[in-house]
C-alpha cells in the first residue's frame, strides 16, 4: 500500500468488499508544500550493543510519521536499522530524520558526524521520545537543525512545509547554534485521523520476538498517552486518547489480511483503561473471524482489568498478557504511585491462570532508595508471584520524571547525562547511594538465574516455546549478562 498516493484500502472479508479511506485528496496546496519538502528519508538506529535487545519490533511511531507526511504528498524512505544493513545514500536527501532514544544515542550521533563530516548540508530532524533537556542536547553538541518534542506528525509536516519553521509548535529549532523553543503542541484528540503506520514500508518478516505462538510478528497502538502518575516514566500523567473499536480492527485485519501478520504486540501503556472499549474490540475480532494471536507484553495495570474481561481477552486470541508490579515492597510502590496493591497484583494472575492466560512480570531493581536486602525482597516476591516468564530491569533515570530530578538533586547521575543506556543490562548508569556496581551486577545476574534455572519453571518454558525461541532467549541472555 503507497500511503501518499493510494485513497483507500480495499479488505476482502468473504465475499464482501469493504473500503476505508486514508485520506483526502491532496488540495493544490498541500501538493506545492509536498514538492518543496522533497522526498524525506526516516531513520531508526540500533543501540551499539543490538545484540542485548530481545525483541524487534516496528517502530511505530517512526512509520506513523511516514504514514501522515505520505497522506499529506511527501514521499518518505524508512529504514529500520535493526532489520536491515541497506543504508541509502545520505545525499540523495534534502532531509534526514532520525528516530533517537535513550538506548541509540551513539549510532544516531555516528551517523550525524558520518553526515556533516562529509560536508552534508542537508536538514537532520531528530524525533522520538525527547524531552526538552534532551533536545537542547541535540542542537547544542551535535548541530542538527530541529527536534520534535511530543507527537510529531502534524509538527513535522508543518515544518517541512512552512516558511516560517519558528511558528511551528512541539519544535526546538537551531537559531545560530542555540536550541530555541517553539512551545508545546497540541497532542492528536482524534486518532482515527490518523493513517494506518506505514507497515508496508518495512520487512515485516524480519522482525521477531522469542515468545510468540505466530509469525510474523507485528505491533499494534490502540490508544495514546497515560493518565498514571509512575514517578519514574516519561508517559506518566498523559492525556489518555482511544481509537474506535472499528479503526483498530480494521487494522488489525489490514496487518492479517495484506501483510500477513499472525501475531500481535499491543503497545498500549493502558489497552484496557476503557474496559468496555476493550471488550468490544476483543468482541468484533471475534466477530470478524480473524484469526491472530496477540500478546499485552508492555503490561496492563491490575486495577484496571477483571477475570470476565481477561476471558474475553483470551477468546480473541490474547494469549499472554505482562503484570508491572516493579517492586515485591509496598512501601517502594506508594513511592513510585504505582496507585494498587501487590495483593492486587497476585489477584490478577490467579485470574490469568484461571482463563489459561500466560504471564509475564515486570520488575525494576535498583532504586534509588533501594538496598540489597530490598533487591532482594523484589526477586523474592517475583518467585512467589510466579509467572511463566519475568524480567528484572535495571532501574534508567529518564529525564523529565520526577524520580529523575530526585537522582539529579542528590548528585547521583553520571557527568555525561546523554551517554548511552539500556534497561535490560545489569550495569547502573548513575551512582545509588546504597549498592554498589559490583553487588548490581551480581544481583542481577542471579535474579534470572535463580528464576529461571529451576526444574519446574524450565519444563513449563518448554511447553510454550520453541526450541528456536529458547535458542534466542538463551544468547540475549548471555549477550546482555542476564545469566
Amino acid at each position: 500500500m503507497d500511503h501518499g498516493f493510494v485513497e483507500q484500502l480495499t479488505i476482502k472479508k468473504g465475499k464482501e468488499t469493504t473500503s476505508i479511506p486514508l485520506n483526502e485528496k491532496n488540495s493544490a496546496n498541500e501538493a506545492a508544500s509536498a514538492k518543496k519538502a522533497g522526498r524525506i528519508l526516516m531513520v531508526f538506529p540500533t543501540p551499539t550493543r543490538k545484540q542485548t535487545m530481545l525483541n524487534c519490533l516496528p517502530p511505530l511511531g517512526l512509520l506513523s510519521v511516514a504514514a501522515f507526511l505520505e497522506s499529506k504528498g511527501i514521499a518518505t524512505d524508512v529504514v529500520d536499522c535493526h532489520v536491515t544493513t541497506n543504508m541509502p545514500d545520505f545525499s540523495n536527501y534534502g532531509t534526514i530524520c532520525f528516530s533517537a532514544n535513550i538506548a541509540n544515542v551513539q549510532n544516531t550521533t555516528d551517523y550525524i558526524k558520518e553526515i556533516r563530516g562529509n560536508g552534508g548540508k542537508q536538514k537532520i530532524l531528530i524525533g522520538g521520545p525527547q524531552n526538552a533537556t534532551r533536545g537542547e542536547h541535540w542542537i547544542r553538541d551535535c548541530n542538527v537543525d530541529a527536534v520534535f518534542i511530543g507527537e510529531a506528525e502534524q509538527s513535522m509536516y508543518d515544518y517541512l512545509t512552512s516558511e516560517d519553521p519558528s511558528s511551528v509548535k512541539g519544535v526546538i529549532i537551531n537559531k545560530d547554534g542555540k536550541p530555541f523553543f517553539t512551545g508545546n503542541t497540541q497532542a492528536v484528540m482524534n486518532l482515527d485521523s490518523l493513517p494506518f503506520p506505514a507497515l508496508d514500508k518495512v520487512p515485516i518478516r524480519k522482525y521477531n520476538t522469542p515468545m510468540k505462538k505466530g509469525f510474523p510478528v507485528s505491533s499494534l497502538l490502540t490508544s495514546r498517552g497515560c493518565p498514571a502518575k509512575c514517578t519514574f516514566c516519561s508517559s506518566r500523567e498523559g492525556v489518555w486518547r482511544q481509537r474506535s473499536v472499528k479503526h483498530v480492527v480494521d487494522e488489525i485485519e489490514w496487518q492479517v489480511n495484506t501483510l500477513g501478520v499472525r501475531e500481535l504486540w499491543i503497545a498500549d501503556d493502558n489497552f484496557t483503561l476503557n474496559r468496555q472499549r476493550a471488550w468490544d474490540i476483543c468482541e468484533e475480532i471475534i466477530k470478524r473471524g480473524i484469526r491472530v494471536s496477540m500478546q499485552c507484553k508492555n503490561g496492563i495495570r491490575v486495577d484496571k482489568v477483571d477475570k470476565e474481561l481477561l476471558a474475553k481477552m483470551k477468546e480473541a486470541g490474547v494469549w499472554l498478557v505482562a503484570v508491572a508490579p516493579e517492586s515485591g515492597s509496598q512501601a517502594s510502590l506508594d513511592r513510585m504511585i504505582k496507585g494498587f496493591t501487590l495483593e492486587r497484583v497476585k489477584q490478577v494472575v490467579q485470574w490469568c491462570k484461571e482463563v489459561d492466560m500466560k504471564t509475564f512480570s515486570l520488575f525494576i531493581l535498583g532504586l534509588p532508595w533501594e538496598t540489597v536486602a530490598d533487591m532482594e525482597n523484589t526477586i523474592r516476591f517475583s518467585k512467589e508471584l510466579d509467572t511463566d516468564f519475568v524480567q528484572y530491569s535495571r532501574y534508567t533515570p529518564i529525564e523529565g520524571t520526577p524520580l529523575y530530578e530526585e537522582v539529579k538533586a542528590e548528585g547521583m547521575l553520571p557527568e555525561n547525562q546523554f551517554q548511552e543506556v539500556g534497561f535490560h543490562s545489569g550495569i547502573l548508569h548513575y551512582k545509588p547511594k546504597h549498592v554498589s556496581a559490583e553487588d548490581m551486577r551480581k544481583i542481577y545476574k542471579r535474579s534470572f538465574r535463580g528464576y529461571y534455572l529451576r526444574p519446574r519453571k524450565m519444563l513449563n518454558i518448554l511447553k510454550i516455546l520453541t526450541l528456536r525461541d529458547i535458542y534466542y532467549t538463551a544468547k540475549y541472555a548471555l549477550a546482555s549478562s542476564s545469566m
